[in-house]
């Protein structure tokens, strides 16, 4: 009887079940429903700007860049905007390598963009503006961009540095713990012998600094000369971390020009994560032979069982001499 029962109550079930899915079979959409009760709806049409939002872009010189000629071309890229003015912030050293006081150049230059698209490119002169000396050092661009109905909202800003050299520090130690750096600087054929020379570099200093400020190596002075190859490449100078760093931090190296004349041209700082791994603890006796306490207790117990097992093998034949012996008796 219960079973007729369980039976009756799963086909009823199944029924149940086969009715609610044909009913959301033919149920219709909500949005063919919305489409057969209202046959007035708006369509909005967007017309959207091929060339994107108003704007004016930097294209070149790229946000750090360092340049080691006198001038460089600027060039914006722009799209529906009035006018773009070119601020200009430049922030020269002191021969001790600090910053000087910044020199700041409102509307350097101007663009009358007439709502147009396109590109244009200006000159900018990095050792002179009118009767103002810049050289060597950071120049800030900044861009003031007139929109709409005049008004004026703040565009993009970059950071070159204009040096004589520039360097960068491989993120790889040695095997020696040393550390190299990648050296560039402008250089000239030499008339006379044909070769490549250091065109205004008469020689570069270095120096780490350890996160406190205190000088840990250097300086170390380095004549151009001897740094550019035969084939007129230059060669990578390496500092050796692994005989004066002696904790993990991050040190600062500074590369220092002078040039022919022995006057301060400018100085470059980049930081340099090092990880500092202490030599092993070896004792007074043993402190030459570079074997740590860990190898030498190792090498001790090793002897010690060697030992052991040869004294065992001796004592073992005596023993077994002397049951011989007794037994002949």
């Amino acid at each position: 009887m219960r079973s007729t029962q369980k039976r009756i109550f799963g086909f009823v079930g199944l029924a149940f079940v086969a009715a609610m899915t044909f009913m959301a079979a033919v149920m219709p959409s909500p949005e063919a429903s919305a489409a057969t009760e209202s046959v007035t709806d708006t369509i909005v049409v967007k017309v959207i700007n091929e060339d994107g939002n108003p704007h004016v872009k930097i294209i070149e010189p790229s946000d750090g860049a360092v340049i080691f000629d006198d001038s460089t071309d600027f060039t914006i890229d722009y799209n529906s905007t009035d006018k773009s003015f070119l601020d200009v912030t430049f922030i020269g050293q002191n021969s001790d390598g600090t910053n000087k006081q910044p020199i700041v150049i409102s509307n350097y230059a101007g663009y009358n963009l007439d709502y147009a698209a396109g590109t244009t490119t200006t000159p900018i002169d990095l050792n002179y503006y009118d009767t103002t000396e810049l050289g060597y050092g950071t120049f800030i661009f900044s861009l003031r961009n007139i929109g709409i109905a005049g008004v004026e909202v703040p565009g993009e800003q970059i950071s070159i540095t204009h040096s004589p050299f520039n360097f960068n520090v491989s993120e790889t130690d040695e095997d020696d713990g040393s550390v190299k750096v990648d050296l560039d600087f402008k250089t000239e054929t030499d008339p006379d012998t044909g070769e490549t020379a250091p065109s205004e570099i008469g020689k570069f200093d270095v120096v780490v600094r350890d996160s406190d400020g205190n000088i840990v190596y250097g300086p170390v002075e380095y004549d151009p000369k001897d740094l550019i190859n035969p084939d007129g490449t230059i060669k990578d100078i390496d500092i050796p971390f692994g005989d004066f760093a002696n904790k993990t931090d991050t040190y600062k190296i500074s590369i220092t020009a002078y040039d022919k004349n022995g006057d301060y041209m400018y100085t470059m700082t980049k930081d340099r994560f090092y990880n500092y791994l202490p030599a092993p603890d070896t004792g007074l006796f043993f402190q030459n032979l570079n074997i740590s306490k860990e190898d030498y207790l190792i090498t001790g117990l090793i002897i010690f069982f060697i030992f052991a097992v040869v004294g065992f093998a001796i004592v073992a034949r005596n023993h077994k001499t002397e049951t011989n012996s007794k037994k002949r008796r």
